[in-house]
């Protein structure tokens, strides 16, 4: 964004530093270290909540009533299913492509099948979004399955949408500590504000596009090294790092490591 003063000298304002470019009742991200859904604490929320209860929240501005979050169990692994078209195309991608490539383009090819494309209401992208979310674990999980010649694992009705994600994924049932921590990682990163990813999908919306461009666009920005990339960075530095008596030894390496850089 730029701005020019009295003198007609351009003003450039980096990665809209200081600029309020739109307003979210979704979450707030305190300055000061706290997180916030919707008004609920994000510390509450991990101890006291499910995923699905803050997909519920982010949605509709509330916590669900018992029927209510039944009601959208039923709903995520009733949509967890591929289009057949879907799978082929992952089948047949190259092992070469990035997997979040191929995560971006079959969100897309969803579009394809939706079952109401003209319902462009506020319920009806409401549906939408439930249909993308429950689609999301299903793709990722096949596309490792398939690079790793394995059958898919289908869902399981009584597990949880974290816990199916881990099924699905390895082919087993998780143990209690794998569940929670998946649990607590997904609702962590459902909602951080206006970062590089929302504001993309916020920019497509604003077009008047479809929910599966919208999301498309984010998977896209959600890619690049600066934004999720960092998060894939985190993930090769776990895999260095063999049992907790070498955490503190690899972060004392790396601080050696940012300051050699620096001098």
């Amino acid at each position: 964004m730029s701005m020019r003063d009295k003198n007609h000298e351009r003003v450039v304002i980096r990665g809209l530093r200081g600029v309020a470019a739109a307003t979210t009742r979704i979450s707030f991200v305190d300055p000061l270290g706290a997180l916030y859904y919707s008004g609920y604490d994000i510390d509450d929320l991990v101890d006291q909540t499910s995923y699905e209860e803050v997909i519920y929240l982010l949605l509709y501005d509330k916590l669900p009533t018992q029927t209510e979050l039944s009601n959208l169990k039923l709903d995520l692994y009733s949509n967890m299913r591929l289009p057949k078209q879907v799978v082929q195309r992952i089948q047949f991608s190259s092992n070469a492509c990035h997997p979040m490539e191929i995560l971006r383009t079959e969100i897309s090819h969803l579009g394809e099948f939706d079952p109401e494309p003209d319902d462009t209401s506020d319920a009806g992208n409401k549906r939408r979004a439930i249909r993308i979310i429950a689609k999301l674990p299903t793709i990722i999980s096949f596309i490792y399955r398939t690079r790793n010649k394995q059958d898919a694992v289908a869902p399981v009705k009584e597990f949880s949408f974290a816990e199916n994600i881990l099924y699905m994924f390895r082919g087993r049932t998780a143990d209690q500590q794998e569940k929670n921590a998946m649990e607590r990682y997904m609702i962590l990163h459902a909602d951080h504000g206006l970062n590089a990813s929302t504001f993309a999908a916020r920019v497509t919306a604003g077009t008047g596009s479809d929910l599966y461009s919208t999301v498309t666009s984010a998977v896209g920005t959600l890619k690049g090294p600066l934004h999720g990339g960092a998060s894939e960075r985190v993930m090769s530095m776990l895999f260095e790092i063999n049992n907790l008596d070498e955490v503190e030894q690899y972060i004392q390496s790396m601080d050696t490591l940012i300051l050699a850089k620096r001098y």
